[in-house]
């Protein structure tokens, strides 16, 4: 059976944590802090499971937190070392944490870079290409230009001796029809085309 829908759900939770962590970052969260700075019950908090698990999360490594939407706040040397002083496993953990992010944001760059060098030698090859296009294009229309001409002038005597052609081009039968101009003659005559 459909119930109804929770006053609080996942985004409106996200969001009122991300405010809160924005306020006090770098710290432990706790259900009871976060109960009175957003004035969202404690049990709401404790009892919805992915916001636990994301509690959680940020809980295991307060030195750079990775926030709610996913963006990443490095902290100064100093809060680091401040908020894990008297425990050394812990200053550990979040230094070893800090460089994991930092190779992981390195090897992405390289990835990035190298797709940069990849897209910029792609543009290069389409450009070429592309060039190629507009000269292939253009001789097509010289060559075109030049079959028009060579027609016509196989329709003069003087002119085919000159080009030693034997006979004109344009050949005429008087049993074809000549086209019209007119559309409507036209969709007549190529009913198939224009269905």
């Amino acid at each position: 059976m459909a119930g109804r829908k929770p006053k609080y759900n996942d985004d409106l939770l996200l969001d009122e944590l991300e405010k809160y962590l924005e306020k006090q970052p770098y710290i432990k969260i706790k259900l009871s802090e976060l109960e009175k700075s957003t004035g969202i019950p404690y049990y709401i908090w404790r009892d919805n499971k992915k916001i636990r698990q994301v509690i959680k999360k940020m809980n295991e490594n307060p030195a750079v937190q990775s926030r709610v939407k996913k963006d990443i706040v490095f902290p100064s040397a100093e809060r680091l070392v401040e908020a894990n002083y008297n425990n050394k496993k812990k200053l550990i953990e979040s230094i070893q944490y800090f460089i994991d992010v930092l190779n992981d944001i390195y090897d992405k760059a390289i990835i990035g870079e190298n797709f940069v060098k990849e897209r910029d030698k792609l543009e290069t090859v389409i450009n070429n290409k592309n060039s190629e296009i507009k000269k292939l294009e253009n001789k097509i229309l010289k060559l075109e230009n030049e079959i028009d001409i060579l027609y016509i002038k196989s329709s003069n005597k003087e002119m085919r001796n000159e080009m030693g052609l034997k006979g004109n081009l344009i050949k005429f039968n008087k049993n074809s029809k000549q086209l019209s101009k007119d559309l409507k003659d036209i969709e007549k005559e190529f009913s198939g085309l224009f269905d």
